[in-house]
């Protein structure tokens, strides 16, 4: 059984997943997964009630296995931001991070709009140009990484 644990885990969603999941989990016979790759933020009583119940549910001996998301450091990303710090120069670099910063932050608060994020991403690629062109490959490389997740 795959319990999936809320984007947002507060008194409300935990109330749901308890009613939703709870009994059903204690009656299987198959091994519960509690999936928490989409959970973004929790309340501390909340996480501590599905600590407990998986507690409960390992003590009457079903299999519980726990899913997060892998925090693999990336070091392709890495190595492309050090390169595109290079060319760019600390003060442009800093600005296009803190313009994605301000995009992830929108985006996580669900306030980025379609408008929003396509205006965004022109400030992004115009800054990241300083005057030329076209893009730098290296910087262009390092953008293709850091927007990604977008």
């Amino acid at each position: 059984m795959i319990i999936l644990i809320p984007q947002t885990l507060n008194y409300s969603s935990c109330k749901r997943l308890l009613k939703n999941y709870y009994e059903a989990s204690f009656t299987t016979r198959e091994s519960c997964e509690f999936d928490w790759t989409n959970t973004e933020w929790l309340s501390l009583p909340e996480a501590i009630a599905v600590l407990s119940w998986s507690s409960r549910l390992v003590f009457q001996g079903t299999n519980v296995d726990w899913k997060f998301l892998d925090s693999v450091h990336d070091e392709s990303l890495e190595s492309a931001r050090a390169v595109a710090s290079h060319v760019l120069g600390d003060d442009y670099f800093l600005s296009i991070t803190r313009v994605i910063q301000r995009m992830a932050k929108q985006a996580r608060l669900h306030d980025l709009s379609t408008a929003s994020f396509e205006s965004t991403l022109k400030t992004i690629k115009d800054r990241a140009k300083k005057g030329l062109e076209r893009l730098d490959i290296n910087v262009k490389n390092w953008l293709d990484l850091e927007l990604a997740p977008f």
